[in-house]
């Protein structure tokens, strides 16, 4: 989920896409001169940086010095990216069997998922 409008301020570090960057979703690290949308938007709030770049605010960062952290690939550790899991997961860290199976294929590309790893079973009359 993006940064709300009313959690961005000036001089504030964010991650932001920028336009040819979008299919990509490269992100550019910067502080925020100037806040460009009016209001939320889905994609992100629309941006200028202090060094003149406009874009989609994707994340906020903790400071400037932080490197901005890839939406798209496999995470630096083992742990699944948070914003792809559900609420209740992110809160306390619970993974099902399947979907550990899935995070972890990152790691062992040799197990392979199949329909039936997520397949309910029938019910029985």
């Amino acid at each position: 989920m993006v940064p709300r409008h009313h959690e961005l301020h000036r001089g504030q570090p964010v991650n932001i896409v920028l336009k040819p960057d979008q299919r990509s979703g490269k992100l550019t690290p910067g502080l925020v001169q100037d806040i460009l949308t009016r209001g939320d938007h889905p994609h992100g709030v629309k941006v200028r940086l202090s060094n003149g770049q406009i874009g989609r605010v994707q994340s906020l960062r903790l400071s400037p010095s932080s490197a901005p952290l890839s939406n798209f690939g496999p995470a630096s550790s083992s742990q699944p990216l948070q914003r792809n899991l559900p609420k209740q997961q992110r809160a306390n860290g619970t993974l099902s069997e399947t979907q550990e199976a899935a995070t972890d294929s990152w790691s062992n590309p040799t197990r392979s998922t199949s329909l039936m790893d997520y397949a309910k079973p029938n019910k029985s009359c």
